[in-house]
């Protein structure tokens, strides 16, 4: 009797996870390419030719996308300068350093990623911010290429940290470039 109650109780579960994000919509771009899936419809701007998409689940957890066309990076500036020299030349590690500096922000986890043949990052760190009642985390996914700059963005609150890392999974998963 246990096993059929714990059978029905993971497999309940598990169809509850696969509804949960079966009703995400996706978010095209045509030019330049690229999609992901939110929850719902996003808040969406695009100024000074950044498209800027920005979903809150709730209070807990929030969703956002950057693409950024026509960029350049500044590589004479003295503190990025120093972040490229600390990261070997590597472009993402050291907008990544910046990242983390500029949030005084805690590594959590860093990982060099491919998505569809082109090459990114995957960063977490956590931080307490001056309004959120406890420690946040924030996992971005980076990318540079063809003068475009994406980041791909999930931040959540400490005590909801499963849920966070169930959605990053699936949002990360959908990202086609």
């Amino acid at each position: 009797m246990k096993k059929l109650l714990l059978s029905v109780l993971c497999i309940l579960i598990y169809f509850n996870g696969k509804a949960q994000f079966s009703n995400w919509i996706v978010v095209n771009s045509s030019n330049p390419y690229y999609s992901f899936s939110l929850p719902a419809s996003p808040v969406f701007h695009n100024d000074l030719d950044v498209d800027y998409y920005s979903y809150s689940v709730d209070t807990a957890l929030a969703l956002q996308v950057h693409v950024m066309n026509d960029v350049s990076i500044d590589t004479d500036s003295e503190l990025f300068s120093e972040a490229l020299r600390e990261n070997s030349g590597d472009t993402l590690r050291a907008i990544a350093q910046l990242f983390l500096v500029l949030c005084n922000a805690d590594l959590v986890s860093i990982a060099d990623i491919e998505t569809d043949n082109h090459a990114g990052l995957d960063v977490g760190f956590s931080y307490n911010d001056l309004i959120a009642p406890e420690k946040l985390y924030s996992f971005i996914r980076i990318f540079r290429f063809n003068n475009r700059f994406l980041t791909f963005t999930i931040t959540g609150i400490e005590s909801d940290l499963a849920r966070l890392q169930s959605y990053r999974n699936f949002f990360f998963a959908s990202i086609n470039l």
